[in-house]
C-alpha cells in the first residue's frame, strides 16, 4: 500500500509557501487542499461545528506555532543539495507536519466534530486519495488485486500532475501567472478522472459504504 501522500505530492514548494505566508491566505489554501489546520482553521468549518471563542483562539496558535516550525526546517532544507534528498525530506515533513496538526485539533475538539473533519478532508481530497487510506480500504475489505490498482492509478496520476506543473516551473513569474489558469485547469481534469476511475473499481455494496465515510457534503463557500 502507498503511503497516503502520493496523490497530491506535486507541489509541496507551494504548501510550504502556503504555511509561510499570511494566515488568511494560508487557512485559504490548506481548506482547499484538505489539510487538518487548513480545514479546522477555516471560518466556514468553524461555523459549522460551532467552535467557541476558546477553541478558536487554541486552533489559531496551534497553527502559529506549527507554521513557525516548519518555516524554520523549511530553511534547513533548502540548504540540502541533492534535490531527490531534499525532496523525500521535504514530503516526511510534511507528513510530520499533517500528524502533528491532527493529533493537536484532536486535543480541542470532540470526537464528533473531529469525524466531521475527516468528512472534510476526505470530500477535498478526493476519492483516489480515500480509497487509497489504510483504514477505508480495510472497512470496504478491497481485494489485494484492487489496492495494487488503485496504487498503480495513484502512481500514474501524481506522475501526470508532475507532468502538467513541470511546464510552468522553468517560467518567469509573470508568464507562470499566465499560464497558471490553464495548468490547474488541466491538473482538476486529471484528478477528476482519476478520482471517477478510482470508484469504479468498487462494487455496488462497497460504493454505498464509501460514501458514507463522506458524510454530508461540503462545498466551499465562494
Amino acid at each position: 500500500m502507498i503511503r497516503l501522500r502520493n496523490l497530491l505530492l506535486p507541489s509541496v514548494v507551494m504548501l510550504l509557501g502556503a504555511l509561510l505566508a499570511s494566515q488568511a491566505e494560508a487557512q485559504s489554501r490548506g481548506l482547499r487542499r484538505g489539510s487538518f489546520l487548513g480545514i479546522a482553521g477555516a471560518e466556514q468549518v468553524q461555523k459549522e461545528l460551532k467552535f467557541s471563542e476558546e477553541e478558536t483562539e487554541k486552533i489559531k496558535k496551534l497553527s502559529e506555532t506549527l507554521r513557525k516550525e516548519m518555516g524554520e526546517k523549511y530553511a534547513e532544507l533548502r540548504k540540502i543539495e541533492d534535490s531527490e534528498e531534499r525532496h523525500d525530506k521535504m514530503h516526511e515533513m510534511r507528513d510530520a507536519f499533517e500528524e502533528k496538526a491532527r493529533k493537536g485539533i484532536h486535543e480541542v475538539i470532540t470526537d464528533k466534530r473531529m469525524i466531521r473533519i475527516y468528512q472534510i478532508r476526505l470530500q477535498l481530497r478526493g476519492d483516489l486519495f480515500g480509497l487509497n487510506h489504510k483504514w477505508i480500504a480495510g472497512q470496504l475489505k478491497l481485494s489485494d488485486e484492487v489496492k495494487k490498482k488503485l496504487a498503480e492509478l495513484d502512481k500514474a496520476t501524481h506522475d501526470k500532475v508532475s507532468e502538467a506543473y513541470s511546464g510552468i516551473r522553468e517560467l518567469k513569474e509573470e508568464e507562470r501567472r499566465k499560464k497558471w489558469g490553464e495548468i490547474r485547469e488541466k491538473i482538476g481534469k486529471i484528478r477528476a478522472e482519476a478520482n471517477k476511475a478510482a470508484v469504479a473499481m468498487l462494487d455496488d455494496e462497497q460504493k454505498k459504504k464509501y460514501e458514507g465515510f463522506k458524510g454530508e457534503e461540503f462545498k466551499i463557500a465562494e
